[in-house]
């Protein structure tokens, strides 16, 4: 937590951070198992790519965009993707519904990052569960769901989704069927 309030105050630091192997460190913490841990990545990712007032932020892209030998090519965006997709019920783990909505809103801000984003939500292939993304997103809003869902991760869910059709023709057929 400290780190990110670090990084709050000046982009040399979250430069640094970068430099000193702080994508490896960011991914290889995405994939505990402790809430905790979790959601102080999730916010330290949050703060990494936020944009600063004078000028446009770069590392969002970079960290979109990465490919690393360890992890391959986007694989914050996977991670987030699979966080989103699976929610509470990744397998061995008991997160609350705010690991969810951060995923989401992560995924959102990554859309002004990197187009890489938006294809590979749509692209994404059946997983646990036998859904994809866009099934496993859409399923969450089914009215068989409400009073389950957190209305606050069904607003955020509505806003990615809008994010996603907004500008792509062949996704807003996608979304809608």
């Amino acid at each position: 937590m400290a780190l990110v309030n670090i990084c709050n105050q000046s982009d040399d630091v979250k430069d640094i951070f970068l430099q000193k192997h702080g994508f490896q460190i960011i991914m290889q913490l995405l994939d505990s198992k402790d809430e905790d841990i979790l959601v102080n990545m999730l916010k330290l990712v949050m703060t990494l790519i936020a944009k600063n007032r004078k000028e446009s932020s770069t590392i969002g892209r970079t960290l979109a965009e990465d490919e690393n030998m360890h992890y391959g090519a986007n694989s914050i965006l996977k991670r987030l993707i699979k966080l989103v997709k699976l929610g509470p019920d990744i397998p061995h783990c008991s997160f609350s519904r705010s690991v969810t909505f951060m995923a989401v809103g992560l995924l959102r801000a990554f859309i002004q990052h990197s187009s890489a984003t938006k294809a590979l939500m749509m692209t994404d292939e059946k997983g646990h569960g036998g859904e994809n993304f866009l099934q496993a997103v859409i399923n969450k809003l089914h009215p068989d769901n409400i009073g389950q869902i957190d209305p606050d991760i069904e607003g955020a869910i509505l806003s990615l989704l809008t994010q996603v059709v907004s500008d792509e023709i062949e996704y807003k057929a996608s979304v809608g069927e």
